[in-house]
């Protein structure tokens, strides 16, 4: 098969972003944790050679890349006679969404978080650990028992208890390999309605940024806030779709449409760059976005769980009367903490 440009950041997406005052079709990009890099057109921006190319049963094929390029005509089109939710929200002012839109916004807003390349390394690093918990569960079971009974004979109970502690300290691995961990994050995609389902849950304002502000959109263009220990108000998904609107799901009544000031612009920009993964495309060369990207060190991705040992050790346990009980309620926290390997490739 020939090579082939794949965009995970859809290029309909990013062009909504280029500021008219620039003069060119351009965006620039801002490299998380370095140096700007050379302005650059959406048709190199968001992607990578190959990036959704699948094996399967020993053939390669582009069926997740064309599969999306469906669901992008239908979401982001711009057409005049069938201009997408999306296209209406960002060019008319007076848009009101009914529930149709909102709905095909909501969808929008999960096509690209389950594409982006944070979700889909968490996905792989997450599914190999459900891996290695399910069978340790199995191990438990009585179908397990009686087939390891059937294999060992009397020395079935030792054989057990010995392949749980290996299962345990991460001597025996059940993982589809490395090479096809990327492959696995593609599990991401089936989501997308859980993520649809809990948007429409919450309250959805349009937000308008500062006069004087524009709005950052990055490789990670669906940023999702969760609820802190203090207040479940943090609890956010910020979605901007062109320079100079966003869309913003939360739990508060702030009506459904709203202006941020100068400082409210800035702290939603800034959100984009925390949450990245190596790329912050901007509308404008500014100083401040470039100090701020080289300065941010926050990492979104998880990391290898290594063991359930190391798991157990890194997680969170349940606190009552400011004492730890054996309860696990985060393990989040112990994935965070882990080496985190190259899943996506670019």
């Amino acid at each position: 098969m020939d090579d082939t440009y794949q965009h995970f950041i859809t290029k309909a997406h990013l062009d909504k972003f280029i500021h008219p005052d620039v003069g060119h079709a351009v965006l620039f990009p801002y490299r998380k944790g370095g140096d700007p890099c050379k302005a650059r057109g959406t048709r190199r921006l968001g992607g990578a050679i190959n990036f959704y190319r699948q094996r399967e049963n020993g053939a390669f094929h582009d069926n997740l890349d064309e599969a999306r390029k469906q669901s992008e005509t239908l979401l982001f089109s711009s057409g005049r006679r069938t201009p997408s939710s999306l296209s209406q929200c960002i060019y008319e002012d007076a848009f009101v969404p009914s529930e149709q839109d909102r709905l095909q916004l909501a969808a929008a807003a999960a096509f690209l978080w389950c594409g982006s390349p944070v979700q889909i390394h968490n996905t792989a690093m997450h599914a190999l650990l459900f891996f290695q918990m399910d069978l340790l569960n199995r191990l438990n079971t009585d179908e397990m028992q009686k087939t390891y009974r059937e294999r060992y004979g009397e020395a079935a109970e030792h054989r057990l208890e010995e392949d749980r502690d290996k299962l345990l300290n991460g001597e025996l691995v059940l993982d589809v390999g490395k090479e096809n961990w990327r492959q696995l994050g593609f599990e991401a995609f089936q989501i997308e309605e859980v993520l649809i389902r809990l948007l429409l849950g919450m309250q959805m304002t349009v937000v308008d940024c500062n006069y004087r502000c524009f709005f950052l959109t990055s490789d990670t263009p669906v940023v999702r806030t969760y609820p802190s220990g203090h207040d479940k108000l943090d609890d956010e998904v910020w979605f901007p779709i062109s320079y100079r609107r966003g869309i913003l799901w939360h739990r508060r009544n702030d009506g459904i449409r709203n202006r941020l000031g100068y400082s409210g612009s800035f702290l939603y920009n800034r959100r984009v760059i925390r949450h990245a993964y190596k790329f912050i495309y901007s509308p404008l060369s500014e100083g401040w976005i470039k100090t701020a990207a080289r300065q941010e060190t926050f990492d979104p991705l998880f990391g290898y769980y290594g063991s359930l040992e190391k798991v157990i050790e890194g997680a969170k346990p349940a606190i009552f009367n400011g004492e730890r009980h054996g309860e696990i309620v985060d393990i989040v926290a112990a994935m965070r903490a882990s080496p985190k390997p190259d899943v996506v490739g670019i």
